[in-house]
């Protein structure tokens, strides 16, 4: 069933992607993390229009940011679980861990200097529309983004 459930995942997750809205406020949460004003404002700028291109590659998450000057490959993300080092956009160091279960695919971002610091990211796929919404597990600020097929 596994198998199946990724397949799925792969055919939905594969492509190109174009944010087209918000919900919730990324400023707030970007503010909240200690992400310096000029990341956020790079952050909120790609929130306004900006492409993304997903996949699955080798049982693994695929992320790129695509840019107007260059592309942004992030480090992929096996889909088994196991927790890779990271750095956020904060520059906090984390373990990042991507699992797909019951229809979504859950990244958990844990910062080392303090476990019980976790930002939960989810990716919904319906249809042509994705839904990734981030939360701060301690304080509960999310945003969600909505993204089309291009």
């Amino acid at each position: 069933a596994l198998q199946i459930n990724v397949k799925n995942l792969l055919e939905a997750l594969t492509g190109k992607w174009k944010v087209v809205g918000e919900e919730g406020s990324m400023s707030a949460f970007l503010t909240e993390r200690g992400v310096p004003l000029p990341v956020r404002k790079v952050l909120e700028l790609m929130s306004k229009g900006g492409e993304f291109e997903f996949a699955i590659k080798d049982n693994a998450f695929c992320e790129t940011e695509i840019g107007m000057i260059r592309n942004t490959v992030k480090p992929p993300l096996p889909l088994d679980g196991s927790p890779q080092d990271v750095t956020t956009p904060s520059g906090d160091p984390c373990f990042t861990t991507c699992v797909w279960e019951d229809g979504t695919l859950k990244i958990t971002e844990t910062m080392k200097a303090d476990s019980t610091d976790i930002v939960n990211q989810e990716i919904v796929v319906d249809g042509s529309t994705i839904k990734r919404t981030y939360t701060n597990k301690k304080t509960g600020t999310f945003f969600t983004g909505i993204l089309n097929k291009i």
